[in-house]
């Protein structure tokens, strides 16, 4: 086997890896934007339910009547 085509196998190796790479660091970039969204929409939800609770024009109705069968 001659050096050409054990250079070519390694470059396209590293390639692979690179892509790999960038790949998995998309896929935790997406997880934490996700991870923080989640975190603000139930911050949202958290702070607005005591209040949506007690209110008696509530428009979450579910809050205040039984709807269980």
């Amino acid at each position: 086997m001659g050096l050409d085509p054990i250079v070519d196998m390694a470059v396209k190796m590293k390639c692979q890896s690179v892509k790999e790479q960038a790949s998995i660091r998309v896929a935790k970039m997406a997880l934490e934007l996700t991870e923080q969204s989640g975190r603000e929409i139930l911050e949202m939800v958290e702070g607005s339910a005591p209040a949506a609770a007690s209110s008696p024009g509530s428009p979450f109705p579910g809050n205040v009547i039984d709807i269980s069968v």
